[in-house]
């Protein structure tokens, strides 16, 4: 059997445009003598579709490109795979969320998505009807050979509910264990199935279990999910004794960001195809082992992080019709650091900094600047805003009788650069990047519509420490400082004020990073990263414990009006984090600990 993996960055909404890429693929796969082609789940609509599902119109029309779809395959033996929204005639909500096969102008084969995730990023219980657990999702394929093929069909969070993978179930429901019927172990010598993968066939045709379940995915991205996906596939397909196809989405919708990584996994053996692109990837099962294009998958954290980031900025700009940044460039880590992924994602050419010293700016900072935006070939403008915030300070006096606080004049500064990048933005259509990182954004360090204002976030997921590892990476992978060492090495300050340093009231950041890890992810982190985290802590008193995590509550009506923040961590402010702004519930800081 021949499998082609269609590994597609498709556009939430865009029916049209995703079912040209469909059709392109199909024609390919035909032209290739491809026996499969596998697309990602939700593939016309794109993942997720959101509200979108209750558009007049939208599912009838995606369901129209779907019969497209199954004429595409018309006078062809190929098999098509994908992944649509269809309606549900029975109880419950009106939609599923399914997998089809198409061959020959007819449908063949269609399965419900059993599991519908409701947590962190997902909410497809909101939207579908789960899938009967006694339904049928094993297809029998005959090729022209005279081989059969007992083909199981799941579909993403199907495959995240075994005994071999989790410890304690989320559902009632195991679709894999149902899969093959049996829910046979391989240990088990009385069960024909414990045979090599490679020689069940004949064994599988006649029990109906599977001898290859192809998932179909749109699974979100976040650093090492991939590895995990790898391990959790390969106990799957070691304890049923199947191989196992993993189609996934690549590329970046809104704060999203799927990085494909597709495979196949057979035992102990995994075949990858790219990560963070577009592939189409051809697999080819015989009787012996499969044969496929091997892509060794990124195993450096801050290569990961890199590529991450360098796609969001990519498609949040591509899709949403823009063609050009601009980023606030103050001479500091963050800034250079969303200016370097900037130009890696879009091009020098589309990518313009402004440094807008004020009174408290050093000349260091503007110089930087400078080199900095000469190492990475971009145009900078120089913008003071000296006089701008003296004249606010003089008309404040004028309309309210007294002197500023400074607290106030230090806002006033960042939100007078605020005002100059909204203006550039206006003047040339280019979007602004915020260039806030998550140590800032937590504790609410950062100047509401001032900072933070911006088309979208490119590092509020990244603790400051993160964002200083990715600097120092990137420089060694480019043999060169195009970041340069006096922003690497500089003492982090906002300088809105003569000496500021951040540390004047903030703990020093691996400190810093290390609470708000515990405090915001620790139920997510493993029991090194809780380790570490711990012991980076150990000499914090109490009290400044309960001063920086009761700033992190405080800031929360700050990240809810901040711009969309590309994930990378398990738990991202957005999308994963929703806290209510107007809540008393009294934290027990101890707890931390």
């Amino acid at each position: 059997m021949k499998i082609l993996v269609a590994q597609l960055n498709l556009v939430i909404g865009d029916l049209a445009g995703n079912f040209a890429k469909i059709k392109e693929t199909i024609t390919k796969a035909k032209n290739h003598n491809e026996d499969t082609v596998v697309f990602p789940e939700l593939a016309l609509t794109g993942y997720p579709p959101n509200d979108l599902l209750l558009r007049k119109g939208f599912v009838d029309e995606q369901l129209s490109y779907l019969e497209e779809v199954k004429r595409l395959t018309t006078e062809s033996d190929l098999h098509v795979f994908i992944g649509a929204v269809t309606k549900n005639d029975g109880v419950g909500k009106p939609l599923r969320n399914a997998a089809l096969v198409f061959s020959r102008g007819v449908e063949i084969f269609r399965y419900h998505k059993q599991l519908l995730p409701t947590y962190n990023v997902f909410d497809e219980n909101r939207y579908f009807e789960a899938g009967s657990a006694d339904q049928n999702n094993v297809l029998t394929v005959l090729r022209d050979n005279g081989k059969h093929w007992q083909v199981g069909v799941l579909i993403c969070e199907d495959c995240w509910n075994d005994e071999a993978i989790c410890d304690v179930p989320l559902y009632p429901t195991n679709p894999v264990k149902k899969t093959f019927r049996e829910g046979f172990k391989a240990n088990d010598s009385s069960n024909p199935c414990s045979t090599p993968i490679s020689e069940v066939s004949v064994e599988r045709m006649f029990k109906g279990d599977p001898n290859i379940v192809i998932t179909l995915n749109a699974s979100p991205s976040d650093i090492g999910k991939h590895n995990l996906r790898y391990q959790m596939y390969t106990a799957l397909s070691k304890k049923y004794k199947a191989a196992f196809v993993y189609a996934n989405s690549v590329g970046a919708q809104d704060a999203l960001i799927f990085d494909g990584h597709s495979f196949m996994v057979e035992g102990d053996h995994i075949y990858y195809a790219k990560g963070f692109e577009e592939h189409l990837w051809s697999i080819f099962i015989d009787g012996g082992k499969p044969h496929a294009p091997l892509h060794p998958p990124i195993c450096v954290r801050e290569h990961l992080i890199f590529e991450h980031l360098k796609l969001g900025i990519r498609d949040y700009v591509r899709k949403n019709g823009f063609s050009q940044v601009v980023v606030g460039s103050s001479g500091g880590i963050d800034s250079a650091v969303v200016l370097m992924l900037a130009v890696e994602a879009l091009g020098p050419q589309n990518v313009f900094a402004i440094t807008m010293p004020s009174k408290f700016s050093s000349a260091g900072s503007v110089d930087d600047s400078v080199e900095l935006c000469d190492m990475l070939g971009i145009k900078l403008y120089t913008r003071p805003i000296v006089n701008d915030v003296l004249l606010s300070i003089e008309e404040y006096k004028k309309a309210f009788g007294e002197d500023p606080k400074r607290i106030m004049i230090e806002n006033m500064q960042a939100r007078q650069r605020g005002r100059v990048l909204m203006e550039f933005s206006n003047q040339t259509g280019a979007l602004v990047l915020s260039t806030g990182n998550k140590s800032e954004m937590s504790v609410g360090y950062c100047t509401i519509y001032g900072d933070m204002c911006g088309g979208l976030s490119v590092i509020a997921d990244l603790y400051k420490m993160e964002v200083y590892a990715l600097a120092k990476w990137y420089n060694d992978q480019k043999g060169e400082s195009i970041i340069p060492k006096n922003i690497v090495d500089k003492a982090p300050s906002a300088e809105l004020w003569e000496g500021q340093k951040d540390t004047d009231s903030l703990p020093p950041y691996p400190v810093l990073d290390a609470l708000l890890k515990l405090y915001l992810e620790r139920d997510l982190l493993n029991r090194k990263e809780v380790e570490e985290a711990t012991a980076a802590i150990e000499n914090m008193s109490l009290k400044e414990i309960k001063r920086i995590l009761s700033m992190t509550d405080r800031a929360e009506f700050k990240r809810q009006q901040a711009a969309p923040v590309l994930r990378v961590h398990k738990r991202a402010f957005g999308f994963g984090r929703t806290l209510p702004i107007t809540q008393r519930y009294a934290v027990s800081y101890e707890n931390v600990l």
